[in-house]
């Protein structure tokens, strides 16, 4: 019985995978392994899908309408995110702090150009996504933003953030509460 539903989970995922890479080409849907975000021993992957360019063909200049958007859906039954003014993004996992059973994710949207963003925290509440706020940081050259996270008694993290004061740039610790 194990062994069928560990098949049907890998069938899911095929076909979603199949389903997502079909509707969209290979230079707009990014995906990102983010582990297990829902405690069902399946390793997860998040779909960053960037916006319609005027030029579709080279991939750059101006988003069709003006809607530079990602969409991050995930191979998991989990509903999507869209966010604003972004045409790609990085997703983490950075584990269930709240002890729901379900991991809080990070999405970090990017621009063409520019190395200062948004560290972005989402928590699923009632099958849909809160954002729960965010930090500014330098997001170039980052991997993984887990070194910048600290996990802290009950249901918050210290994140540090990084914001220019009188030219220099200064790391601030930030509390992020999960509800």
């Amino acid at each position: 019985m194990k062994n069928t539903k560990s098949y049907f989970l890998f069938f899911l995922f095929v076909f979603c995978y199949q389903n997502a890479k079909s509707q969209t080409n290979e230079f707009d849907l990014e995906k990102i392994v983010i582990g297990d975000i829902n405690n069902d021993k399946v390793v997860d992957t998040a779909f960053v899908k960037g916006p319609k360019f005027l030029n579709d063909t080279d991939f750059y200049g101006d988003c069709n309408n003006g809607n530079c958007l990602i969409t991050v859906s995930f191979s998991c039954s989990f509903p999507s995110i869209t966010l604003e003014n972004a045409v790609t993004g990085f997703v983490e996992n950075i584990g269930d702090i709240d002890k729901d059973g379900i991991s809080e994710i990070i999405i970090v949207p990017s621009w063409f150009i520019g190395c200062w963003g948004k560290v972005q925290f989402f928590s699923l509440k009632k099958k849909k996504w809160k954002n729960l706020g965010s930090v500014k940081r330098h997001i170039c050259d980052q991997e993984s933003f887990m070194n910048c996270i600290k996990k802290r008694k009950g249901k918050t993290i210290e994140v540090i953030e990084q914001v220019w004061i009188d030219g220099d740039v200064v790391e601030k610790p930030k509390i992020i509460a999960i509800k």
